[in-house]
């Protein structure tokens, strides 16, 4: 899984892909970027005068990473422990998005979780298996 993939479609392009890649890799939360080269970005030169040109770009590279408002981020960690049901909508209740699986933050045995991500609906909770959604509505 990759936080970006780009592909490319000619030598101008290639560069432009690749500083956008590198750029990417680095800003707000770091992650893996793939850049896929068509084999048109191999057939041709960028000229020195012509555009991308091939330097550090500052525009590129003044991304200011994300602040979380350390206050903010407790109080919304305390809801969610507290909360008898979670709506996931979008998103995937994964290690990193939950303390790595810290039962004090989301706990599927004590906390019902209907998860809904491209028209699918996943449901866990106590007494629950992993399932449609059905049967948790109805309750």
């Amino acid at each position: 899984m990759t936080k970006r993939t780009l592909v490319a479609h000619g030598p101008s392009h290639a560069v432009r892909s690749l500083q956008i890649g590198l750029k990417d890799s680095v800003a707000g939360e770091p992650g893996p970027v793939a850049v896929l080269f068509h084999t048109d970005c191999w057939a041709g030169t960028v000229a020195p005068h012509r555009k991308p040109r091939w330097y550090a770009d500052p525009g590129l590279l003044t991304v200011p990473r994300p602040t979380v408002d350390a206050e903010a981020a407790e109080l919304v960690n305390a809801l969610i422990a507290q909360a008898d049901v979670l709506l996931v909508v979008g998103s995937k209740p994964g290690a990193t998005d939950t303390a790595f699986e810290n039962p004090a933050l989301i706990d599927p045995q004590r906390q019902r979780i209907i998860q809904w991500t491209s028209n699918r609906c996943t449901c866990l909770g106590p007494s629950l298996q992993r399932s449609g959604c059905s049967a948790m509505l109805e309750r």
